[in-house]
């Protein structure tokens, strides 16, 4: 249980302070199951409940859209990985935007890019194949529309790439079976992106090689 003094320390700013909740009810799971995968329907309520609850008192309500808010609490407990993965992406989003107006991005090789490109062609035969509704339907695929442009571009910005991860998020169980695939692919997309960054980064902080001159021989 979250104590006073944590409560009392939150930043003023939702977003943020959404974050730092979420860490702390996650940790909660974490420590009484050891793992996500084995919690227990008491926990899983809880940590819905708690979700729910802090965007609601944050007026983070916007982003309640992201994990079915009209599904009643038995819903997400079945669903639990579905409603994981979707505040999952939802964090990805908040932190992104709390980082102002700078374009954060990442410059993508031709062999990731390519790997991205398959994953995306798997998940449009998917959602096209699905009992979605024609209106989801037009919505995701303009946000897959958007990340097809922008992985295209000498550098991919995160911002888009959120976008595409929240879109697919919020489909929830409306695959319902299918949906697992889904889950994968688009992870897959986001560790090709993590670990193009990755290795970006590992350049930039690399000491470049610098040539040495010879000094004059002497005569």
């Amino acid at each position: 249980m979250l104590s006073d003094e944590f409560l009392a320390e939150l930043p003023d700013d939702p977003a943020q302070a959404f974050i730092l909740l979420e860490k702390e009810f996650r940790n909660e799971l974490i420590l009484q199951n050891r793992s996500v995968n084995l919690v227990d329907r008491r926990l899983k309520n809880y940590y819905i409940t708690s979700i729910m609850t802090s965007l609601n008192t944050l007026e983070l309500k916007g982003s309640l859209r992201y994990i079915n808010p009209d599904s009643n609490i038995e819903y997400h407990i079945q669903n639990f990985d579905d409603f994981l993965s979707s505040v999952g992406a939802l964090l990805l989003h908040l932190k992104i935007k709390r980082r102002g107006n700078k374009k954060y991005s990442v410059q993508i090789d031709i062999e990731t890019r390519s790997e991205i490109i398959n994953y995306v062609s798997k998940i449009k035969t998917l959602i096209r194949d699905s009992k979605i509704e024609e209106n989801k339907k037009d919505a995701i695929f303009k946000k897959i529309h958007n990340l097809e442009i922008e992985i295209e571009r000498v550098r991919t910005r995160y911002e888009v790439v959120a976008d595409f991860m929240l879109a697919t998020a919020s489909l929830g169980g409306e695959i319902g079976e299918k949906l697992e695939p889904l889950r994968k692919w688009v992870d897959s997309i986001a560790r090709l992106i993590g670990n193009a960054k990755k290795e970006e980064q590992k350049q930039l902080t690399s000491p470049d090689e610098i040539k040495q001159i010879e000094p004059p021989k002497e005569c």
